[in-house]
């Protein structure tokens, strides 16, 4: 219910320690994350955020399938981040 859509889910924050990245953790988290959001069956799109600097960040969610929606974004924090979506099929 991201943004008062129901149809829509939010991944608000995935970090992994440097020492531990490149070893699968962070895609396994996202893939167990993204099956629990798909017990809801009226998701159609998972959203996400990530900082534009960090373009290691940017690859892996491209490699687990979300595609930038957003130029450069000014969050309240600032932040500057590229808004993310991946759409469900089922």
């Amino acid at each position: 219910n991201f943004d008062e859509n129901p149809n829509h889910a939010f991944l608000s924050l995935l970090m992994v320690a440097k020492c531990q990245r490149r070893m699968g953790i962070g895609r396994d988290v996202v893939k167990a994350v993204e099956m629990e959001i798909l017990k809801n069956h009226s998701i159609k799109c998972i959203l996400a955020g990530v900082q534009i600097n960090n373009e290691s960040a940017i690859a892996f969610w491209k490699e687990m399938g979300y595609k930038i929606i957003s130029g450069p974004e000014l969050l309240p924090d600032t932040t500057i981040v590229y808004r993310l979506k991946k759409d469900i099929k089922k």
